[in-house]
């Protein structure tokens, strides 16, 4: 399976033969027909004929709220979006795992697949924000069709933590003793540290980068 998008909108093809051959940003022209499943429209392919490579589309940034409102997330529908919320719960059992998020005023759930390998316990934390990269979907068993809507993620590389910085802080300093202070960057690859030395009115930086030591 996988899913299309055009200036309109998005839906999910199901396709009983192997879809790897098939690479994001490519244009392809389908045929087929339209089933409908727990709310969420698909494409059934019957034929497939690639028009030419293309680029990988950048997500449309909504809100939670969005999600939670049946005419603004029915257009969303299986197209490729990034939400930024808080994580307030990860199931512990199961293989497709439904992750809840939340902002000050809604929640929405991201879903986790277990055939994405993504690693949950790795990747995300309970009260931790992220942004999350994906696909608009729904799951709703009985009439009316107007809410389960959330967003499926593809790879790791769909979690986007926020940055996060925290240090302990510096309470006693005795003359003539030199001190030592533990700081901690989240979610970035290095950081600019600046200092300056006592009775120097000009700040030295030292950059930092994964691995190194000062």
């Amino acid at each position: 399976n996988f899913v299309i998008q055009d200036a309109t909108s998005g839906i999910q093809v199901i396709s009983a033969n192997s879809s790897g051959d098939i690479k994001v940003g490519q244009q392809l022209q389908i045929t087929g027909h339209v089933v409908f499943n727990k709310g969420l429209t698909h494409f059934v392919l019957e034929n497939i004929v690639s028009t030419h490579e293309g680029t990988a589309l950048s997500p449309e940034r909504v809100d939670l709220a969005d999600l939670a409102s049946y005419e603004k997330a029915e257009l969303l529908e299986g197209k490729l979006i990034s939400i930024k919320g808080k994580v307030s719960n990860i199931p512990t059992i199961g293989t497709n795992l439904n992750i809840t998020v939340q902002d000050e005023e809604n929640t929405a759930i991201v879903q986790v697949l277990g055939v994405t390998g993504i690693d949950v316990d790795k990747l995300l934390a309970v009260n931790e924000t992220y942004t999350f990269v994906g696909i608009v979907g729904q799951s709703k068993l009985n009439d009316p069709y107007t809410s389960g809507y959330h967003v499926t993620l593809r790879s790791a590389e769909d979690i986007i933590g926020g940055l996060a910085l925290s240090h302990e802080p510096i309470t006693e300093t005795y003359p003539g003793i030199d001190i030592s202070f533990t700081a901690n960057a989240k979610y970035t690859d290095s950081v600019t540290l600046y200092y300056r030395s006592k009775g120097k009115h000009n700040y030295q930086m030292i950059e930092m980068k994964i691995g190194k030591e000062v």
